[in-house]
């Protein structure tokens, strides 16, 4: 079940860290172990996929300039499961 971010650098999870949120221009996930997730997802509310990467380290840098306004789930995946759901705002 995806939770509400309300701090800019929330601790989410352990070892999980997204930030800013709200966020702007971009956001950050910080991992402490790289080998919990292999790749991150954004979808919409309603579902649709907007953006997909690996993660390849402990920082990852989501750049959101070109994405509308509004709320997202963030989903993070390892071996095609997903692992962790959290929602992200982007002004």
């Amino acid at each position: 079940e995806a939770e509400n971010i309300t701090s800019s650098a929330e601790l989410i999870e352990s070892g999980l860290v997204i930030f800013p949120n709200p966020a702007t221009d971009q956001f950050n996930i910080e991992l402490s172990d790289s080998s919990k997730a292999d790749v991150l997802v954004l979808f919409t509310i309603s579902g649709k996929e907007i953006y997909r990467d690996g993660i390849n380290g402990k920082v990852t840098i989501v750049n959101t300039e070109n994405f509308s306004s509004g709320l997202y789930l963030l989903a993070l995946i390892k071996d095609g499961s997903v692992v962790s759901k959290k929602k992200i705002k982007i002004k």
